[in-house]
């Protein structure tokens, strides 16, 4: 088993790395020690990630699932289809290389519908052709909690799917604290996973203009941020079931959203994940000493 500070170099999301952590979904300070995965996924920056030290997971959510109309999320009817058509083009010869260790599985799936075992039979079917890489999704804590979907339709979820390595909420200000996001974990995830498997925690990184004290929790979303930065710092070295932080997010939007501004442009809250990873990077490389 590996020691909890190494673990959690595994995903350090330190918004610091050079541009190509522009084009992911989590930045590093130190790019042989992070994770990414990233949307821009072709034969032309895959391959400098890795190159750059970035373990990239591949993000299966188009391959596998679609939106419908009404907002569902459902399985692609050619699901099987599109997966082996994509194994075997690239994906394969990619993991052989290096160039991914793993796959994005998707982001709050049961949430958005997607029935549990339609889930559940996604990620058997990649584990089945993958059987020692990474797999990760994100959940919405809202399943965990009530098991509903966003439609309050009953889900079901009594087991993180087993073929899963790694999961993950996220739980912002706008629900509540940083101590309610741990009684989460307790209550409601950890009980259901196997002794096999890991958490990651997503926690905000992001400000607003619209209503702060909604969004952030405070009137300054900076400061907040910082605050909540820390916390699901010290949380992650002291929890043994959390192997990472995937703070959400680092871009910017040009309307107001009510999470419209990222780390991008927060150069304190950017700062804060930057001294993290620092912090952790060190930490290891005392670990291993």
């Amino acid at each position: 088993t590996m020691p909890p500070v190494l673990r959690l170099l595994l995903w350090v999301a330190a918004v610091a790395a050079a541009s190509a952590a522009t084009q992911s979904h989590l930045q590093c300070n130190n790019p042989t020690r992070c994770v990414a995965r990233t949307r821009c996924q072709t034969q032309t920056t895959l391959p400098p990630a890795s190159e750059l030290g970035l373990k990239v997971l591949y993000n299966l959510d188009t391959t596998l699932f679609n939106t419908t109309e009404d907002g569902h999320t459902v399985l692609r009817n050619d699901y099987a289809r599109a997966w082996h058509t994509a194994a075997n083009e690239k994906l394969f010869a990619w993991y052989e290389e290096g160039v991914i260790v793993g796959f994005f599985v998707g982001d709050e799936l049961t949430w958005g519908g997607l029935p549990y075992a339609d889930l559940v039979a996604a990620i058997d079917m990649v584990r089945h052709d993958f059987p020692t890489a990474i797999m990760y999704y994100n959940e919405c804590w809202l399943v965990l909690v009530y098991d509903v979907d966003l439609f309050d339709n009953p889900i079901g979820y009594n087991r993180v799917p087993g073929n899963l390595s790694w999961i993950s909420i996220d739980y912002y200000p706008d629900s509540g604290t940083i101590q309610d996001a741990k009684d989460i974990y307790n209550k409601n995830l950890y009980p259901i996973m196997s002794d096999n498997q890991f958490a990651l925690y997503v926690p905000p990184s992001y400000g607003t203009t619209m209503d702060p004290d909604r969004y952030c929790g405070s009137a300054n979303c900076t400061q907040a941020m910082v605050d909540w930065a820390w916390a699901s710092y010290k949380w992650a070295l002291e929890d043994q079931r959390i192997i990472g932080l995937n703070p959400w997010h680092w871009h910017c939007y040009p309307s107001e959203t009510g999470y419209e501004q990222g780390a991008a442009c927060m150069e304190a809250v950017r700062h804060t994940w930057q001294e993290i990873g620092a912090r952790i990077s060190q930490q290891n490389a005392d670990l291993l000493d």
